[in-house]
């Protein structure tokens, strides 16, 4: 809710996008956390019924506190399942969410990268006739099943589903003089064959992955909201200046590795002492940078 409101988000800015992946797992940032035994975890038809939940609420709390003067678009796919066994798994029926809900918010079975009505993060020049690549039109992110997908496809062919080796320059002194067509440079493809790929056509592929083929279901959930276009531009920080409490990335990478490789959570008490560890591994290296001069507020490019 903090960054859907425009009220409450960081930066200014009119149309924003918010993208989720759900896949129910036993553990995943507190090593060994699943031998815990009073560790309830969600199944996997439980955690994206209660993300989308978390979506539809959110869009109703935004509408009502913006008095309807936005454009919500709620989207989820669940990949191998159609719309009706889709709406019947997460119990979840289309169009008005509730008595409460106005009936403008309602899920939309499939993905946003077709619709025209609220602007993607990379929106194609208007001058541009080609149809959009897949690089343009969907977010990667880490640890993310898309991304993956993505770098298979921009570095496949045609030919057998797979990288071609380029084929060598022939070592015959005869044919020196004359070119060869195969010696030519390939032109630049600055996404690869991810331009050969539609939206649609990735999606209907990536039910067969193994990240949503392994006998659970997973999720992809997507909120599109949209401000009306105010009439004369506010000024705003850049997106890449420094936020008040903004901690620098190099410090995040340091703390996500040492909570995934060196604390144990298998039990209540080794859960207590290392978060205590951890919250004491922070602490002192925010003091150790602040105590040499380092900046209290770092970009995102730092």
């Amino acid at each position: 809710m903090f960054y859907s409101d425009p009220t409450t988000r960081p930066i200014d800015v009119q149309h924003l996008w918010i993208q989720l992946f759900a896949r129910a797992q036993g553990q995943y940032l507190f090593p060994n956390s699943s031998d815990f035994s009073g560790k309830r975890p969600l199944s996997d038809v439980k955690l994206c019924a209660w993300w989308k939940r978390v979506f539809t609420d959110v869009s109703a709390e935004l509408n009502a506190r913006m008095k309807s003067r936005v454009n919500i678009k709620l989207y989820y796919i669940l990949p191998g399942y159609n719309e009706l066994e889709a709406q019947r798994s997460l119990d979840t029926p289309r169009g008005p969410l509730s008595a409460d809900h106005p009936p403008s918010i309602g899920w939309i079975y499939g993905h946003p990268y077709s619709q025209h009505d609220i602007p993607l993060p990379c929106p194609q020049s208007s001058s541009d006739t080609r149809p959009p690549s897949l690089a343009q039109l969907i977010p990667s992110f880490d640890d993310d099943p898309k991304s993956r997908f993505m770098d298979e496809i921009a570095h496949t062919t045609d030919a057998g589903g797979v990288r071609s080796p380029k084929r060598k320059r022939p070592n015959f002194a005869s044919r020196l003089p004359h070119a060869d067509e195969d010696d030519k440079p390939e032109p630049e493809r600055s996404h690869g064959e991810l331009e050969k790929v539609s939206a649609d056509e990735f999606w209907e592929r990536m039910s067969f992955r193994q990240e949503c083929t392994a006998g659970a279901m997973t999720g992809f959930f997507a909120m599109g909201i949209s401000l009306p276009a105010r009439g004369s531009p506010a000024s705003a920080a850049s997106p890449l200046a420094p936020q008040p409490g903004q901690v620098a990335p190099r410090m995040v990478r340091r703390v996500v590795a040492t909570l995934l490789n060196h604390h144990e959570f298998s039990t209540a008490e080794r859960a207590v002492r290392a978060t205590e560890t951890l919250e004491g591994a922070i602490k002192g290296t925010w003091s150790l940078e602040h105590d040499a001069g380092g900046p209290a507020h770092t970009s995102a490019t730092a």
